[in-house]
């Protein structure tokens, strides 16, 4: 999950580096080190356990990386945006001028107004253009194929 966070708060000049190469590192260095943890082990039951240890540091996540400040901007709090904004501002090092935040601001609060006066859906909507009508009625059926299949009588 914090994968999408990363690319978003990492320059385009290091997503690669950031996003894709230190996950290939780390898979591949516990790919190449699990057969020796299951070898020293020799018992399945603590190979999963040992090997599963290391997501216990997961649960601390969500408190660690800030939230999106996109999806904070898209739910219209922009302040709380701007707070983890500036929170990258003073790790980085660097000052973003006032005027840059102000301008900001205005731009979300107008799209933000302008959204809200087109918000209005309902269920028709998902069968309105072809492409998405398309993906509803898969959803559907591959829903009801994997009900029926999951209470299939045997």
């Amino acid at each position: 999950m914090f994968f999408i966070p990363v690319l978003e708060y990492v320059g385009p000049k290091w997503r690669t580096f950031v996003a894709n190469m230190s996950i290939a590192i780390f898979f591949t260095f516990a790919t190449c080190i699990l057969p020796w943890i299951a070898y020293y082990l020799a018992d399945w039951r603590m190979t999963c356990i040992v090997t599963s240890v290391p997501l216990v540091l997961a649960v601390g996540t969500p408190w660690l990386i800030p939230e999106s400040a996109r999806w904070l901007v898209s739910q219209g709090q922009i302040d709380r945006a701007i707070k983890i904004l500036g929170k990258f501002e003073r790790i980085n090092g660097t000052k973003v001028p006032d005027d840059i935040y102000r301008r900001f601001r205005e731009t979300c609060a107008r799209i933000c107004k302008e959204e809200e006066a087109d918000k209005t859906y309902s269920v028709l909507d998902l069968f309105r253009t072809p492409r998405l009508r398309n993906i509803t009625i898969l959803f559907i059926v591959i829903w009801f194929v994997s009900l029926l299949n999951r209470y299939q009588i045997d």
